[in-house]
């Protein structure tokens, strides 16, 4: 499944090919030709060895601060021939003391560095005391020879034929990279399959002299550690499966992801008070109300930011784009539905316009040492199956996918039409059409062999909201794993429901397994079905005066405009809170206006004539304790005619259908006051 392309600040060691546009990224210290014992940086010897591998302080400041320790394994570049070497990347976070175990964690994509990921592996595994913990890039990624055709890595998005062409463009290079001997070329467009990336692991285990590891993966982790545990059983002791999708059966079409959309966009309305109580009925319905006004009338508009304004248009192919996106990011649910009530009712596009500029965007960043969109397609167009016969010529491909898209049933994706689905919802459906044909398959499981057979004790984790890799695919995977597996369904989550679960949920049901996975059969998993809800936010008002008013309690006004000055205030507060994930340091309010963060163990905001509403700025402070989930505020807004409230708002963020409290005063006016959080 394609995610968005990952942009990076870090700068990778590259070896340039002249004349091919291409370069390929190399570990420090590793070089295409091969190596002949553990090296460090600049080839000098490593100053710990761990099996036959020396370790050697981590070229990055993080890493190193975290505590790793850093090495570099040469693998055959082509297993068939035995041709080339290719250097892989892998840092080594030993457990104090005696060691239990390693947990091996391998991020998603494909083409996501397993070590840029360090920080969520970090906190996932931190508490699990008396294990070590193994992140090796996979090849092609990272510092694992990521690779880089330049053209490319550059597109900033990728629905449309010149995207297409540059993935062909890209295989094409791969195919005139490397020779055998200084002679015959080298397949490398078929060279970085799962299968290969497989081998490669199966080389580093033997060359740190493990035992059996702990295997995690995330999205195409999960992919990649399936395929490794049926290959190689005897090296995996617990497998686990977070937002995992399949590798046997895998419907090209992905139909999964628009099913699990018409569910899951209601799901989250009906689950949040204030959603629900603002807006009964049908999300999805409301969304393909908003796609019939977008199909005709698209809306633009300019979008503040801190240095300035981006113009932005939203489309249908960026509703498309958006209701895909909601699958990984949470944000799009929580306002998506508000939003297309802005616009269809108060024709207010401005909800909108933000969330489709900071939501759903592709890199379009040519640094590769955390993503490499060159990684992504070889892998996609290896193993993922294609609407077309990736043996056929370019005339015979273009006409089978020509078919397969005439033979669709034209409701498949309703609200959206075939062709809409197709060209915007970020599915690989078209990417591979140029690639080079295979010479060889190099499939994640070899011909008639069954994930099952593996009889590895087996976690998998779905977030019942995630649209990458549906719910509904984690349960069929667990069932063709067989016995050995569990599925556990996790309410209110999107996709990596461990690796980014600031509830501890999921990541405490992890490390719980690792420990005992014996016990998997009868391990208590009921909190993933009291995670809080996505608070959908109830409506995004124009005005004051179209607020809904708070909820007066005792002692408290009754005053109309009083009580909506309270809601508005504390609406503020949890734009703030939700807007953080994308901005992390300024933000520009709804309206206009200035949202300063600090960000520490505690997050601090500070409101600068902050508009949620455009007749009403806010000044103040507010904290969020991202690990208590506890909130904290104290403001001044001001509405028409100059009409001031002063209060102090609270609420627990992480508590199922938590409350805000506002006390405070207008004028004369004591407010008392609750509302469902926003």
């Amino acid at each position: 499944m394609r995610l968005p392309l990952a942009t990076a600040a870090a700068a990778v060691l590259a070896f340039g090919l002249a004349g091919t546009g291409l370069s390929v990224g190399l570990p420090v210290g590793a070089g295409l030709s091969g190596l002949t014992g553990p090296s460090g940086p600049d080839g000098l010897s490593g100053d710990a060895v761990l099996g036959t591998v020396g370790l050697y302080e981590c070229p990055d400041d993080d890493a190193d601060d975290a505590g790793a320790r850093c090495g570099t394994v040469p693998v055959p570049l082509d297993y068939r021939s035995g041709a080339g070497t290719l250097g892989i990347g892998l840092e080594w976070y030993a457990a104090p003391g005696d060691a239990v175990g390693t947990v091996v964690a391998v991020a998603g994509g494909p083409g996501g560095s397993s070590t840029k990921d360090r920080d969520g592996f970090l906190d996932l595994f931190y508490q699990l005391e008396g294990w070590n913990l193994l992140l090796v890039d996979l090849r092609g990624t990272g510092t694992s020879g990521a690779l880089h055709c330049d053209r490319l890595e550059r597109f900033f998005t990728s629905d449309d034929e010149d995207y297409v062409a540059a993935v062909g463009d890209c295989g094409r290079e791969l195919d005139r990279t490397w020779r055998r001997n200084g002679e015959r070329f080298l397949p490398g467009s078929e060279l970085f399959t799962t299968a290969n990336a497989a081998r490669d692991l199966d080389r580093v285990l033997d060359r740190l002299e493990l035992g059996q590891i702990d295997l995690y993966g995330v999205s195409y982790g999960s992919y990649f550690a399936s395929t490794f545990a049926a290959r190689y059983p005897h090296r995996v002791r617990s497998l686990t499966l977070d937002s995992s999708y399949q590798i046997v059966d895998l419907d090209p079409w992905r139909v999964t992801a628009v099913t699990t959309s018409r569910t899951a966009f209601d799901q989250v309305c009906t689950r949040s008070a204030a959603c629900a109580a603002a807006a009964p009925g049908s999300s999805w319905t409301r969304i393909g109300r908003l796609a019939q006004r977008l199909r005709s009338d698209p809306v633009d508009g300019d979008v503040p930011v801190p240095d300035g304004d981006v113009p932005v248009t939203v489309d249908i192919g960026a509703l498309v784009t958006l209701v895909n996106a909601a699958g990984g990011d949470p944000i799009v649910y929580r306002e998506l539905d508000a939003a297309a009530r802005a616009l269809l009712e108060h024709d207010d596009a401005v909800p909108l316009l933000r969330l489709a500029s900071v939501a759903a965007g592709f890199g379009g960043d040519e640094d590769i040492s955390h993503f490499s969109t060159s990684l992504y397609s070889a892998v996609v167009c290896s193993d993922y199956p294609q609407l077309f016969d990736p043996r056929a010529g370019r005339g015979t491909r273009e006409r089978q996918l020509d078919d397969a898209i005439a033979a669709r049933a034209e409701r498949t994706f309703a609200p959206f039409t075939v062709d809409e689905w197709f060209s915007y919802s970020g599915e690989s459906y078209v990417d591979c059409l140029h690639w080079p044909a295979p010479d060889n398959d190099d499939l994640p499981l070899p011909d008639r062999q069954s994930l099952a057979a593996a009889g590895v004790p087996t976690l998998v984790l779905s977030g019942d909201l995630d649209t990458i890799t549906p719910a509904v695919d984690g349960r069929r995977v667990a069932a063709q794993l067989g016995r050995s597996a569990r599925w556990v369904r996790v309410h209110n989550a999107v996709h990596g429901t461990a690796l980014w679960d600031i509830h501890d949920c999921a990541g405490r049901l992890v490390r719980e397994f690792v420990r005992q996975p014996a016990g998997l059969p009868t391990m208590d998993t009921s909190c993933a079905s009291r995670l809080p809800e996505i608070r959908a936010v109830a409506s995004f008002p124009p005005r004051l005066a179209d607020a809904e008013p708070s909820t007066a309690a005792a002692g408290g006004t009754t005053d109309r405009t009083a009580l909506q000055l309270a809601a508005v205030a504390a609406a503020t507060v949890g734009d703030a809170i939700e807007q953080y994930w994308y901005v992390l340091d300024e933000e520009v309010g709804l309206r206009g206006g200035r949202v300063e963060i600090t960000d520490s163990e505690v997050v601090r905001f500070r409101f600068r004539q902050t508009r949620f509403v455009s007749d009403a700025r806010m000044d103040g402070t507010a904290t969020w304790d991202p690990v208590d989930g506890a909130v904290s505020a104290e403001v001044t807004i001001t509405g028409p005619d100059r009409i001031a409230g002063r209060f102090e708002i609270s609420w627990s963020h992480h508590q199922p259908h938590a409350v805000a409290t506002v006390v405070g005063t207008v004028g004369e006016l004591v407010v008392r006051a609750t509302m469902p959080a926003p």
